[in-house]
């Protein structure tokens, strides 16, 4: 519109066609256009979509049934705009579209797009509503420096207020339902109230689906019925039905783990102490970036419409019996061995696994011993006496052939207190 308002203001001032071509460098038709357009509005029309002829017209039809029949071959098996181009010139003998590749590319995309529209199993989304008093929870990892002066990752629970954008944190060493039951009740406890509704993960930790239906461990529908808040589960591969706590899992780690984080106590007491309230204030005095009001007022409405925790603390143990081996060991958690001494071999015993600890009790209740809890992949066993003996039978430093002694493990296990 520039260039037309100055091709005027030239005629105006008396310039001649050719004259205003030459100094716009434009076209004397193009300037003999515009002098005689006299009706400038915009219509609808003027932005709509030109059919225009094409010499791929003719063969839309066959690539049309081609797209539709596709639909019901393998997903992974389907044409693309190559294949498209090699079928209808050398297998069906279509010469004419030996040249027109990325025609054939451009009308398959818009055909596509097309065909899943009318797919009734992808109707588009609706955008999710959240009421105060409601929340997310996900887990999420990261490495931090432990007393050792080692690095090493672990995981986080993080949970989120999706009204007020608010969200709470508590580090473990899993992701099991003790670990998750046992970080929600730090939270509980912290803020004294619960959340009326939590959407959680599809299951991870607290249950497990069979053919399609949800199946909840008995640990944490007990949980759930002694603070009186109610669960929902995400779909599979769904993560943006929870997408609140997606994101703020992220944003929490770039922002407040980097550099990694010095953890100077024991773990459940660097969460009770400072991961609790670093997360509580974190970004709290911000405004909301879609309501634009301070987060702190939202927050206190989702505290409002929260439930009362339970005065009387839940006990977030999984007791379970268990046979000990002829050398009085169980394998736990598929890689992780736990030893007694011979003296309990063969023995039935009942186990009470905690977030934290595992500890063995005989059948009438008296408490055994008490182990620490393994967590990862590397197989570490709990078996002092076994590794105290295999040391006696050899000076320091030697080991036989048929017997490897892991002295560095031994040492580990001396610094962290176990025996």
């Amino acid at each position: 519109m520039s260039q037309v308002q100055t091709i005027r203001e030239l005629w105006q001032k008396g310039k001649k066609k050719s004259e205003i071509a030459e100094i716009l460098s434009i076209d004397r038709d193009t300037v003999t256009k515009y002098l005689k357009k006299e009706d400038f509005n915009e219509e609808v029309s003027d932005h709509s979509k030109k059919t225009r002829v094409s010499k791929l017209d003719k063969y839309k039809p066959i690539i049309d049934q081609l797209l539709e029949d596709e639909g019901k071959w393998f997903h992974k098996q389907r044409f693309t705009g190559v294949r498209m181009h090699c079928y209808l010139v050398n297998e069906l003998g279509y010469r004419v579209l030996e040249h027109s590749l990325c025609t054939i590319q451009r009308y398959m995309k818009t055909r596509k797009a097309e065909i899943a529209d009318r797919n009734p199993s992808s109707p588009g989304t609706s955008e999710l509503v959240w009421y105060p008093g409601q929340a997310q929870a996900d887990f999420g990892e990261a490495d931090f420096e432990m007393p050792d002066g080692f690095m090493k990752r672990l995981k986080y629970l993080l949970l989120s207020f999706p009204y007020s954008n608010r969200l709470l944190c508590v580090l473990t060493y899993g992701e099991n339902c003790e670990c998750v039951c046992q970080a929600l009740q730090y939270m509980f406890d912290f803020l004294k109230r619960v959340p009326n509704t939590i959407v959680l993960d599809n299951a991870t930790g607290i249950g497990k689906r069979v053919f399609g239906t949800l199946r909840e461990s008995e640990l944490f529908t007990g949980f759930r019925c002694h603070y009186g808040f109610s669960a929902r589960f995400c779909n599979v591969r769904a993560g943006w039905e929870k997408g609140n706590v997606e994101n703020a899992v992220g944003c929490f780690r770039r922002n407040a783990m980097v550099p990694p984080l010095k953890v100077t106590l024991p773990l459940e007491d660097y969460d009770l102490s400072t991961m609790l309230r670093m997360s509580y204030d974190f970004r709290a005095k911000d405004r909301h970036y879609r309501k634009l009001k301070p987060k702190d007022d939202l927050f206190s409405k989702d505290m409002e419409a929260m439930i009362p925790t339970n005065p009387r603390a839940f006990n977030v143990c999984r007791i379970d019996s268990v046979s000990m081996n002829n050398v009085g060991s169980v394998l736990l958690d598929g890689s992780h061995r736990y030893s007694l001494g011979s003296g309990y071999h063969d023995c039935r015993l009942l186990i009470e696994k905690k977030a934290w600890t595992v500890s063995f009790h005989s059948l009438d209740g008296h408490l055994i011993k008490t182990f620490e809890r393994q967590y990862g992949k590397v197989p570490r066993e709990n078996d002092i006496a076994v590794l105290c003996s295999r040391l006696d039978s050899f000076p320091l430093g030697q080991s036989d052939n048929d017997t490897d002694v892991d002295l560095s493990r031994f040492d580990v296990l001396m610094k962290r207190d176990v025996i």
